[in-house]
């Protein structure tokens, strides 16, 4: 277990955070702190965001309130989800691949998609982790001899922490779970048996209880969950996101061949020599695999019909790929030369990180923020970005808010996924006693700002330039002095 955590945790804080992903869920974070409203969501103080339920955000803030402002505090959720999802691996593995326990924790543990992801701030391994526990109470009622009670607990409680992780996505291996029961029985009344009145009260109040709460404050929000958040996600390329069929490819593809690298091409060799090598009677090992192969073909189904597709949507795969392999695999041999194999490939992927930290990036938040410091004569209070997707990073960086103009229809906003608008005209923004704002307009944009802001009767001076942005400071009144703020 100790060299499971060390393993989790090496390296995590060594890379800077990046865009656009790992500073919006840190800004979410560092919001929920300086506001104390750890239950709504928000990209900005103004600004609600639902794109995902609270879960991992509560967690990256605590981390930041426990452990300090630093990369590694804002990862170690995502490198704690993973150590426990290495063990709980482990510990399924003792049903469904009987004797390759440690053949399936190391596979998950040094395959490249789960370890790459860990050291990424998002809800993927958080979910996975929840996701497996309820997978491995499921596996216990169904293979094990152990408590039902607990069990049903672990199923159902697993399973509503991954719904207030993801939402609806974190449920696809709950259902082929009840598919497999249903088809073991012969009826979906064979699955009831997985479910009690207490196991039932503890999923709904994990995965319910903060929805009806800001639902109950927002009447609207339900339809826009169920609209942009599941409807446009699934069926349309609204969030464009690797829609049609060559986005399934360049989302799916890369990552489908390199996610359980190095083991997946030994254990297609290893089947074709010598078949499933497990201790397992030939019955129980093929119920033990058709129950895998629909854990890990029925969300992939989904995942490709799905218009809305990133890398890490396969990684809820990984587990199911894992035991498979394991199965393939067989018992680890301790011997001098497989501990070394397992030893090189886990210091190659924490020599990843290192890498990483090094590599240069045009998503690295900490240098766009020190870029933008040193064109400024003061610490920013606020950042806009004038028709651009914002930086969230500068708000961990520089502790400033940061936040979206859109000047086509003249209102502060935030960028899809969110819940909706803030319609604020422009000229309140500019009205606003806040002269240690700044402001980023992309080069297309640039014309208009000027005209925009002239046009409200404000001067502005370009002050200089990060990445491809211009950089202005707060516009002035046109009839008031020149001189910058300090």
């Amino acid at each position: 277990m100790l060299a499971t955590l060390a393993f989790a945790l090496a390296l995590q804080g060594a890379r800077p955070l990046w865009e656009p992903d790992e500073g919006r869920y840190v800004n979410v974070a560092l919001e929920m702190i300086a506001s104390g409203d750890w239950l709504t969501p928000r990209l900005h103080h103004q600004v609600p965001h639902f794109s995902k339920p609270p879960l991992t955000y509560w967690t990256i803030a605590a981390s930041l309130e426990l452990f300090g402002h630093n990369e590694w505090a804002a990862r170690l959720p995502g490198a704690l989800a993973f150590a426990g999802t290495i063990l709980l691996v482990g510990w399924t593995a003792r049903r469904l691949a009987p004797g390759a326990e440690v053949t399936a924790a190391i596979v998950y543990a040094t395959s490249l998609l789960p370890f790459v992801a860990a050291n990424i701030v998002s809800t993927d391994t958080l979910l996975v982790f929840c996701a497996l526990l309820g997978a491995a109470g499921f596996v216990e009622l169904v293979f094990g001899d152990g408590s039902p009670r607990l069990s049903r607990a672990m199923l159902w409680g697993g399973f509503g922490l991954a719904f207030l992780t993801k939402g609806p996505p974190g449920l696809l291996p709950l259902a082929a779970l009840l598919v497999f029961a249903a088809r073991e029985r012969g009826s979906w009344r064979g699955a009831r048996r997985l479910i009690s009145l207490p196991s039932f009260a503890l999923f709904s109040a994990l995965a319910f209880t903060w929805y009806l709460h800001e639902i109950a404050h927002r009447p609207d929000l339900l339809r826009y969950l169920l609209g942009a958040e599941v409807m446009e996600r699934v069926g349309s390329a609204e969030f464009d996101r690797n829609s049609g069929l060559r986005g399934l490819f360049r989302a799916y593809g890369p990552v489908a061949i390199a996610a359980m690298l190095p083991w997946w091409p030994l254990a297609l060799l290893r089947g074709r020599r010598q078949g499933a090598a497990t201790n397992a009677p030939r019955g129980a090992r093929s119920r033990e695999e058709r129950l895998l192969l629909l854990w890990l073909l029925l969300p992939l189904t989904v995942f490709v019909v799905a218009q809305s597709r990133l890398p890490l949507y396969l990684l809820p795969l990984a587990a199911p790929a894992a035991l498979l392999i394991a199965r393939r695999l067989g018992p680890f041999p301790v011997t001098r030369r497989e501990l070394a194999v397992v030893l090189t490939v886990a210091f190659l992927l924490v020599g990843l990180k290192g890498l990483g930290a090094r590599w240069p990036s045009d998503r690295d938040g900490r240098r766009f923020a020190s870029e933008l410091l040193r064109q400024l004569p003061y610490s920013p209070g606020e950042v806009l970005f004038v028709e651009a997707r914002p930086h969230y990073t500068l708000a961990f960086y520089l502790g400033c808010e940061v936040e979206e103009v859109d000047l086509a229809t003249v209102q502060m906003m935030p960028r899809r996924p969110s819940y909706r608008p803030l319609e604020e005209p422009l000229a309140a923004e500019l009205a606003e006693d806040e002269p240690a704002r700044v402001y980023l307009v992309t080069p297309g944009g640039d014309e208009a700002w000027r005209r925009e802001v002239a046009a409200l009767g404000y001067q502005t001076v370009p002050r200089g330039k990060v990445g491809r942005y211009t950089i202005y400071l707060a516009p002035r009144p046109a009839h008031a002095p020149s001189s910058p703020p300090v």
